[in-house]
């Protein structure tokens, strides 16, 4: 499995430490568990407190193995963020402020997580019209946990984008994210046209909501569905990549 640099995050804490002072920096985080983490980086969120929460992430990254900071903080903060909204506890920009920081904070993981030459290539995207890109991000982060190189292409591309990086950068997997509902009409036409334009020997791989809810059909077109992001490590693992 592979590992992030422990004297890089401790660096970049300390950068962060000296730029933001004030009552967060004043709390120590010694021992920091997942659920305190998630606690306290709903609180940032709250009290639109940035610099809060990016110091509560990279102290999660230091203090927990890289898995547990996905599935255990990254995870449910970000379903919490979600109930949060729909209660009318926050509003959009608390969400949007969230949502770069803990963008910032994996495309920071992604970098800094050191898998060595020849490793493996596990490429992550969202298709055509699905702008929710967290997900794909996690699933490079996850990825990367495994001992592969992560890309990540970011959301909303064609189909035929999405096939000519997969072949340009000889990926072994194509992992997509899909979420948002209103994209249902064209879901099922897309993904099915990047699977027919991958080689067979590219696993192509689809989570979120709305691959869950299409599991069946999915399946059936040759596309694997996963509900967690310990799944698709486990099934990287399967694939007999791992480092």
């Amino acid at each position: 499995m592979a590992s992030v640099s422990r004297e890089e995050l401790q660096r970049l804490v300390t950068e962060d430490e000296e730029q933001h002072r004030g009552p967060w920096a004043q709390r120590p985080l010694v021992g920091l568990s997942a659920v305190g983490a998630v606690k306290r980086a709903q609180r940032a969120v709250e009290e639109m407190n940035s610099g809060a929460l990016d110091r509560i992430l990279t102290h999660g990254a230091i203090a927990l193995p890289l898995p547990t900071v996905l599935d255990d903080v990254v995870v449910p903060l970000l379903e919490g963020i979600g109930t949060a909204w729909e209660k009318g506890r926050i509003g959009p920009a608390h969400e949007h402020l969230a949502s770069v920081s803990i963008r910032r904070f994996l495309e920071w993981i992604l970098g800094a997580v050191d898998v060595g030459k020849g490793a493996p290539v596990l490429l992550a995207a969202t298709p055509a019209g699905e702008r929710h890109e967290l997900g794909a991000l996690l699933s490079a982060v996850s990825g990367a946990a495994e001992g592969w190189k992560g890309i990540f292409l970011g959301a909303d591309l064609p189909a035929e984008e999405i096939v000519a990086a997969a072949i340009q950068l000889e990926v072994g997997v194509v992992a997509l994210s899909c979420f948002d509902p209103l994209t249902r009409q064209a879901f099922s036409g897309e993904i099915m046209k990047i699977r027919r334009g991958l080689p067979a020997d590219i696993h192509l791989v689809a989570g979120g909501p709305l691959a869950v809810s299409e599991e069946g059909s999915l399946i059936a077109g040759g596309i694997q569905v996963l509900g967690t992001f310990e799944d698709l490590r486990a099934g990287l693992r399967e694939l007999g990549f791992q480092r």
